[in-house]
């Protein structure tokens, strides 16, 4: 799975900033291979594997919304 980690400032001018700028860099990917080749393209983005990907959102949600999430 490709990710780009988007820089902050720009995410809180504009919502629509999230799909720009973030959300058209996140991908599934067939394989390590795709990936490296993904990322040799487009500055700024990494490889995560699902099992990554699951535990950031995980870690993302519980600090966004670790009070909601403990009920």
């Amino acid at each position: 799975m490709s990710f780009l980690l988007p820089d902050a400032a720009v995410l809180r001018t504009d919502a629509t900033n999230v799909v720009t700028s973030c959300c058209h860099y996140i991908f599934f990917l067939t394989s390590a291979d795709a990936g490296a080749r993904w990322t040799a393209r487009h500055q700024g983005t990494f490889v995560l594997t699902l099992g990554q990907a699951i535990k950031l959102a995980k870690r993302v949600n519980a600090a966004t919304f670790g009070a909601a999430l403990k009920v």
